[in-house]
């Protein structure tokens, strides 16, 4: 507003339009006041809310890019407009002050009726964000945009927002609507023009920044909010929906803005209606609705539409429905009929075996409906979705009661658990408290039986509890069975299966640490620390077999003689009044996993008892999981001599003592005495089962002898070529649906790697969980081997990080130079998911913002370090980033336009632009990023100062092409030679492929990053 003229004709507008509408709040959306023509800010910020103010109607602001082109900067601006009447803006939440990027973040919860049962409730979340002026990033010139840090605190935000929903009192189902606003739009308003939209107009283009920030991809991803509102360009006032999210111009409203001769100026109403409930009284919101004032003699009112309705409540968001997707994620895990069935059915991609579904519906539906339809006509198939979903259900309805069901066992085994005999829980409504207390030894029985049976354990994706409270989980999830707990009465130990005489057995309780038959604290076999019980605990030792008195009091025996130090009496020997209870089966064979059974009696004897008996297989513990020492309880009905006990100390000692092998986990990564750092990528070796899996897309001539051990021998033969400092597995590693045991193909897939006793590193694919285990399973599993670095998630983001094998590394400068304590190239590997779980973004999934905001963080904290004394460097060190599926902007590329390489199919990205290129381009220090997933691709090209790379196909499972070698990619970083001799920072990185043919050739060496002169 330059003149008084203009003032004064937007300020009627404004007080016209309020006394019209009467709304209940005020937004306004940026481009307050155009800075570049005011000369005091403050006062023409005062004049242009006093609309406003003087209605006594609360206000919120956001900042345009124009507001601070005057005498304030942005964040004065802001400061000051808190401090204005009636506001209920805010410079920055609280919570994320010391992160957030920007100026004016903050949210507004709109909550039920007054003396309504929800009034304690927000039924609408309001998110205002300051999308920023004009970039500051070299590479990206225009507009700026919402950054990283903002949207993890929306994404933080509305999950906390949506617990609230859920929490007692008055819980609701799924999430509150909700409503963004901001000024500058972001690219996908570009998906519309004025046939397009729904209502409105587009009159010019859109002006949004030059990068996707991924923030649509966030808003779609979280699900509540419904629209998003925004200015900047004033002569569009469309409104578009997409992807269940509706896009929608305000409008211009200011005289002083440019605008359009004849084309009235204009205002956005938008109204949330409640719910009628029968009773009278208001619910949640059941619709919102928009409409425009125009500024003409009638303050006329356009383009009326609906912008969201509530779903049924069939359909609501916390309705659980037998996807596609949740089949592919979940089913797949459990090596079931109903599951091989369906990997047999599921569609063919390029390389796959497996064939299409059939198509026997009708044409109207759409592909995805296509495979909801086929599968649910399977009466096998609805059987396994009832039993993945059953344990999703938190409660029934209070109006229709449900029976219990018996969830699927989900730490016991993998396979669904055998249908109970007639007469047992089949015809049990509910468990009886007896049955209950039996349910509490189903995790000691299992682990039992299967030990007795012979089964390895190592296999299984059965994991030990590590604490007390997750023993807690597991007995909390054992009291929801059925009596028998999933595991079938032929499943159960029975007293044929006890491996050594009961005389000589000393029985383990089935604890992680527990205590001896003095009363004293054990020490932890892999750490030595004691660990106590406190009476009247719920720890797991004193719930189990708490349904037999017998043994209860067989225990208190024992445990009081012990305290006494009495031996025990010629009576009780022979069998008098005084003996205790003879033991169960359970308490004489309970073991745990990769435990240790001590014998009592006479060293001859137990030496004989040991030979005889099954148990010297398991005095080898597995090194990849954790040592387990239960109670030692002295059973023997001879007598025990102090000798015995003199070795078991003796053995415990030397146990403690014993060295530990050096996990890789603790290694520090240095540049060598060369000057280099070299890292071997392999990508998709999508390895099955060994030398029985069969190759793909290979010559004829080397069909007949080509296996998984090719992908074995080339991996060797490249390692001891190039001898590199880091191996790095980009996902993909097994080829989990033709994989018949998870662990055992990816202990084959990484040999060559642990065999060479060089550290390496894995992230996943979107093919490694489709067998027995999980992602998190796999990655648990990855951290355990030896050598590797990889970890599950890094321990500062664990508690909001998505996926699993988020991780980065620190490569230290040379030894003995004055950076060998400095971080000069830092590795970032994220997990970049397998297939999109968000309903209405189909296809692969996308690195989230939670990783994208982990990524930022870390980045700037490395920086800091670099930055500081000792040794002070400038900038940023560089770094590289590694993930599986490749980014959107990897179409930006072809054979002509790369540095080096070829493309010979298309990229397989993400649907959507999950914005993480801008996020690694905005920090600066990642200078190459490397993918696989899409094995016929192996170029490299340069965008925005950011080198986008393919590894290539390396693993013979996977789908190639006959007559294109498979190929793995070298990257090595050479440090500055300094005038003194000594190595400096990180001069140049440079990278090739070697291919599997007779020579190991070397192709496409290309240098992608050389540091600037200073």
């Amino acid at each position: 507003m330059r003149t008084s003229g203009d003032r004064a004709v937007t300020t009627a507008f404004m007080s016209r339009v309020i006394a019209a509408e009467k709304p209940d709040l005020i937004v306004f959306t940026g481009d307050n006041i155009y800075g570049s023509d005011v000369k005091d800010a403050v006062k023409s910020m005062d004049a242009a809310f006093a609309p406003a103010i003087a209605s006594k109607i609360p206000w919120v602001a956001v900042l345009g890019n124009h507001d601070q082109e005057s005498t304030l900067t942005r964040q004065e601006l802001m400061n000051y407009i808190v401090k204005l009447p009636n506001t209920l803006s805010q410079v920055n939440p609280p919570e994320a002050a010391h992160y957030i990027d920007g100026f004016g973040n903050y949210n507004l919860e709109i909550h039920g009726v007054a003396e309504s049962s929800l009034q304690n409730k927000s039924l609408l979340n309001l998110y205002f964000l300051d999308s920023g002026d004009y970039s500051s990033v070299q590479s990206l010139k225009g507009y700026d945009w919402i950054k990283t840090s903002q949207q993890f605190w929306y994404d933080q935000t509305s999950k906390r927002l949506q617990r609230e929903y859920t929490e007692e009192p008055n819980p609701q189902q799924g999430t509150a609507p909700g409503l963004a606003y901001f000024h500058i739009p972001f690219p996908e308003f570009d998906n519309f023009d004025t046939k397009s939209a729904t209502t409105g107009v587009r009159q010019e283009g859109t002006g949004s920044a030059t990068t996707n920030s991924g923030f649509f991809t966030t808003l779609v991803a979280r699900g509540d909010v419904k629209s998003v509102f925004v200015g900047h360009d004033h002569v569009n006032d469309f409104c578009g929906e997409l992807k269940g999210v509706n896009l929608c111009y305000g409008g211009g409203f200011g005289y002083h803005a440019y605008g359009k001769a004849g084309w009235e100026r204009r205002a956005r109403v938008v109204v949330a209606d409640l719910n009628k409930k029968g009773t009278g009284s208001w619910g949640d919101v059941k619709s919102i609705r928009t409409w425009k004032r125009l500024d003409d003699e009638h303050l006329s009112v356009i383009d009326a539409q609906v912008l969201w309705n509530s779903s049924p409540s069939g359909s609501e968001p916390g309705h659980q429905e037998c996807s596609y997707l949740d089949w592919r994620k979940k089913l797949t895990r459990h090596n079931t009929e109903p599951a091989r069935k369906w990997r047999r059915l599921q569609p063919q991609r390029k390389g796959s075996k497996t064939r299409k579904p059939p198509t026997t519906v009708e044409p109207k539906h759409t592909a995805t409906e296509k495979r909801k339809t086929w599968l649910t006509n399977s009466k096998e198939l609805q059987l396994a979705c009832a039993i993945i979903f059953e344990n999703q259900k938190q409660s029934p309805s209070p109006a229709k009661k449900s029976k219990p069901t018996t969830p699927p066992p989900r730490h016991y085994h993998t396979t669904p658990p055998p249908q109970p005999k007639k007469g047992l829980a089949s015809k049990r409504k509910a468990p009886t408290s007896e049955e209950i207390r039996r349910s509490h030894q189903n995790v000691s029985q299992t682990l039992t039986a299967r030990t007795s049976q012979g089964l390895d354990l190592k296999d299984s994706p059965i994991e030990r509890p590590t604490s007390q409270a997750e023993n807690r989980e597991i007995t909390s999830l054992t009291t929801e069975q059925s009596p028998y707990g999933g595991i079938s009465e032929d499943r159960l130990p029975t007293d044929k299966q006890d491996p050594t005489p009961y005389d000589a057995q000393i029985w383990l309780d089935p604890v992680r640490v527990s205590e001896i038959s003095l009363g004293k604290p054990l020490l932890q076999a892999n750490g030595c620390f004691p660990h106590h019980h406190s009476k009247g605990s719920d720890s797991p030792s004193s719930d189990v077999g708490a349904d037999q008195p017998e043994e209860k009091v067989y225990r208190e025996e024992l445990r009081e003689k012990a305290r006494r130090k009495t031996p025990r009496t010629r009576k009780e020997k022979k069998g008098g009044e005084g003996e205790p209870t003879r033991p169960t089966e359970r308490q004489r064979s309970d073991l745990l996993p990769d435990g240790i059974w001590f014998f009592g009696g006479s060293w001859e004897e137990r030496v004989k008892r040991t030979r005889r008996s099954k148990a010297l297989k398991r005095l080898q513990p597995n090194p990849s999981s954790s040592f387990f020492l239960g109670a030692i309880t002295m059973a023997d009905n001879k007598r025990t001599s102090m000798f015995d006990f003199f070795l078991l100390s003796v053995f415990l000692v030397c146990l403690c003592l014993a060295p530990v092998p050096m996990s890789a986990q603790g290694r520090k990564l240095s540049f060598g005495v060369n000057g280099q750092f070299k890292i071997l990528q392999v990508a998709d070796m999508h390895y099955a089962n060994g030398a029985t899996t069969r190759c793909q897309n290979v010559l004829s001539s080397q069909l007949a002898h080509c296996s998984d051990l090719n992908t074995t021998a080339f991996m060797s033969r490249v390692i001891a070529a190039e001898k590199p400092d880091l191996i790095v597995f980009t996902g993909d590693n097994i080829f989990g649906s033709d994989v018949k045991g998870a662990v055992k193909s990816m202990n084959a897939a990484f040999a060559p790697a642990i065999a060479a006793k060089i550290p390496w590193v894995a992230v996943l694919g979107n093919h490694d969980q489709e067998s027995t285990l999980s992602r998190k399973e796999l990655m648990k599993h990855i951290v355990k081997l030896p050598n590797t670095l990889s970890k599950v998630n890094p321990p500062e983001a664990a508690h909001y990080i998505d996926g699993f094998g988020n991780n980065n590394l620190q490569i230290h400068g040379a030894a003995e130079s004055s950076l060998h304590n400095k971080s000069v190239l830092n590795l970032y590997f994220l997990d970049s998911g397998d297939y999109s779980s968000v309903h209405n973004i189909k296809g692969y999934d996308w690195i989230k913002t939670s990783q994208q905001f982990w990524f930022d963080q870390t980045s700037k904290r490395l920086q800091r370090e670099y930055n500081k004394e000792p040794n002070p460097q400038q900038g940023a060190a560089p770094g590289l980033a590694y993930f599986h599926i490749p980014l959107r902007e990897f179409w930006f590329f072809n054979s002509k336009n790369a540095a080096k390489g070829v493309r010979q199919e298309v990229t397989g990205s993400a649907t959507i632009n999950s914005g993480f290129f801008t996020t690694l381009v905005t920090r600066g220090d990642v200078k190459s990023v490397f993918v696989g997933h899409d094995h016929l691709n192996d170029f490299c090209g340069e965008l925005k100062g950011l080198n986008l790379c393919y590894g290539g196909g390396f693993g013979y499972h996977a789908y190639g092409k006959a007559g294109w070698e498979r190929r793995a990619r070298v990257v090595v970083a050479d440090l500055n030679k300094k005038g003194t001799g000594s190595w400096g920072d990180v001069k140049s990185i440079r990278t090739w492929k070697r291919l599997d043919d007779q020579h190991l050739s070397v192709i496409d060496e290309q240098v992608l990053w050389t540091r600037s002169p200073k």
